[in-house]
C-alpha cells in the first residue's frame, strides 16, 4: 500500500507538470468555486464564478457551458445562441465535448475550461487539449480529469 501512495504522487506529479505547459493555467486553479444555476435561481456561494447554459445566460453570467451532444440539425442554434453570448460581453465557455471547438474556432481570445464528460483520462488527452486551444488562439483556464478515474487506474492509464 505504500508504493501504491509513493506511484501515485509520482503520476499525480507528472500529471501536474503536463497540465502546467498548458497555456494560462494557476496550479491554485482547483480551489476555484464554480456554481452552474438554473434561469432565475439565486448564486448563494460567495467568490464563486456564476455559470449558465446557452439557453438561460444574462448579464450577470461568467461562464457558459456548452451542452454536451448537439443533434445536426440543432448545430446552428447552438453556434447562433454562441454568437449572442460572445455580443453580449461573454468570453468564458466550458468546453464539454469535442464538437465545440469548431463551433468556437471563428472567435479568438476567448478563455476555455474543459470539463466533464470531455474524457481526459490521459496525457494524450491533455495534449490533445493543449494543441487545440493554442491552434483556435483560445486561453485554457482548467481542465477537469474523467469523474471517474480511480488511483490505480490514474497511475496505469496516465503513466504506463
Amino acid at each position: 500500500e505504500e508504493m501504491l501512495h509513493k506511484d501515485t504522487k509520482i503520476a499525480f506529479d507528472r500529471f501536474i507538470a503536463d497540465y502546467s505547459k498548458c497555456t494560462n493555467t494557476k496550479q491554485s486553479h482547483t480551489s476555484d468555486k464554480f456554481v452552474l444555476v438554473n434561469e432565475g435561481d439565486k448564486n448563494d456561494i460567495s467568490n464563486s464564478f456564476l455559470v449558465h447554459t446557452l439557453d438561460d445566460f444574462n448579464e450577470h453570467t461568467q461562464e457558459i457551458i456548452l451542452p454536451y451532444f448537439c443533434f445536426e440539425n440543432d448545430i446552428a442554434r447552438v453556434h447562433r445562441k454562441i454568437r449572442i453570448a460572445i455580443e453580449k460581453g461573454i468570453k468564458n465557455f466550458r468546453v464539454t465535448s469535442l464538437y465545440h471547438f469548431d463551433l468556437l474556432s471563428m472567435y479568438k481570445g476567448l478563455k476555455i475550461s474543459v470539463s466533464y464528460p470531455f474524457p481526459i483520462a490521459n496525457s494524450f488527452s491533455v495534449e490533445l487539449v493543449k494543441e487545440l486551444t493554442n491552434s483556435y488562439k483560445f486561453k485554457l483556464n482548467s481542465t477537469q480529469l474523467w469523474i471517474e478515474l480511480e488511483q490505480k487506474e490514474l497511475i496505469n492509464i496516465i503513466y504506463i
